[in-house]
């Protein structure tokens, strides 16, 4: 059998999830009789959100079973059934060398398509297309697509035909930034390996530069022109600082993880000594920048700014500040749709394909899932906002978004 990757059709934004959910129903006699003879993995016993063109009550187990079969591919391991089996004669593009998914969770999947035909009396063929989502105890998110095609005979087994696994890149990648003394970074680095262990040695060597509730408070009590005047309640730091930059979403080889260091004006601060380093696990990367002076201070504040680059574009994806903050902290491992830290544009196939597949979800929209948001999917949308928010318009915004995706654990 040959393993490989391979560019898909398909680009959902990368956030992979917690979520809480029952588990699936046996809707067919041929259903039963599979499921109940194969030994399900300890992985898919647990929890796995499920959403998209099946509402959650419609995803059969062979669907469940034969996408579990898959993910115990990519983490090059086998299910533990004969009743499953991968046709030698197909061709299977699941595996990667270089990763098996250690330590990630399967949080969800997306059923973007689902075709199920009759192929005899006792056979069905089922086609099959969507996205998985994994994450780590970190906080790091991946995901893939897939699409599979497999026969499922009656009383006997799953023969999956033809599969394919391709990596699913977010078009807006999470970025955390930390502040850490540099003697206690040159100290620890040669030991630092991994991912994990960076940032690890990150939170625990931080600096902190939010204020916390009782600090917050205090701010609040300042006047206009002191808080105009930048005085802060906590001191500065003075000395050799570096900034370790963390990209949150595994970002493709061809990908560029850029940064910048700009003073109060936006004009970049860096010399070709202060270039920032960078480091990749497996797709994971982070970038490192030493500073040197004060931080925590209004008086010379520096910004980093984190870019993401691919096709010779360029995007904003983060900007941090050297100065103390008295914000409130913002989190990405909540629900980031329905929380309203990440704000979707239907005018990107990848954006628009998970909005039409929650529009289906809940019979709005009947059309097909293929990030074209066109006058179908605008009448889904005009129907939803008439029914939720009691408006005639197909406008997309935040109020709109979080309820479209209200107990999904989005």
């Amino acid at each position: 059998m040959y393993y490989g990757t391979n560019t898909l059709f398909l680009r959902i934004i990368a956030i992979s999830l917690f979520f809480f959910l029952p588990g699936c129903a046996n809707t067919t006699d041929i259903v039963t009789n599979i499921s109940d003879s194969i030994e399900i993995p300890e992985f898919l016993k647990k929890d796995v959100k499920t959403f998209g063109v099946l509402s959650e009550a419609e995803v059969p187990a062979d669907v469940r079973l034969s996408v579990a079969a898959l993910v115990l591919e990519m983490r090059h391991k086998k299910l533990p059934s004969r009743l499953i089996t991968f046709d030698k004669k197909g061709t299977h593009l699941i595996q990667e060398d270089h990763f098996k998914y250690a330590g990630f969770k399967w949080n969800s999947m997306v059923i973007t398509s689902y075709d199920m035909t009759p192929h005899g009396p006792d056979e069905e063929n089922i086609n099959l297309e969507g996205a998985l989502y994994f994450s780590d105890a970190v906080g790091r998110f991946t995901s893939s697509t897939f699409s599979m095609s497999y026969n499922l005979e009656k009383q006997k087994k799953i023969l999956i035909l033809n599969s394919e696994i391709a990596d699913n890149f977010p078009p807006q990648p999470i970025v955390k930034t930390y502040f850490v003394p540099k003697s206690a970074l040159y100290k620890t680095r040669k030991k630092m390996s991994s991912f994990k262990e960076m940032y690890t040695f990150a939170q625990k060597h931080a600096i902190r530069m939010r204020a916390n509730d009782t600090e917050l408070a205090e701010y609040e009590k300042l006047g206009v022109l002191a808080k105009m005047k930048g005085e802060t309640l906590v001191e500065s730091m003075k000395g050799e600082f570096a900034a370790l930059v963390f990209c949150m979403n595994r970002l493709p080889a061809q990908g560029q993880f850029v940064l910048d260091v700009t003073d109060n004006n936006g004009t970049s601060i860096l010399k070709n000594s202060d270039d920032p380093s960078y480091l990749d696990y497996s797709g994971w990367k982070v970038g490192i920048i030493g500073l040197s002076g004060e931080i925590r201070s209004t008086k010379r504040p520096v910004q980093i700014k984190a870019y993401y680059k691919e096709d010779k574009r360029k995007k904003l994806i983060g900007r941090f500040k050297s100065t103390f903050s008295y914000k409130k902290s913002v989190s990405f491992m909540g629900a980031p749709l329905t929380e309203g830290h990440i704000l979707l544009n239907p005018k990107f196939k990848d954006n628009a394909k998970l909005i039409q597949a929650r529009l289906y979800a809940l019979g709005y929209y009947s059309g097909a899932i293929d990030g074209l948001f066109g006058k179908g999917s605008n009448l889904a949308l005009r129907k939803f906002n008439q029914s939720h928010l009691k408006i005639d318009s197909t406008h997309w915004d935040l109020t709109t978004q979080k309820l479209l995706f209200k107990d999904t654990g989005l």
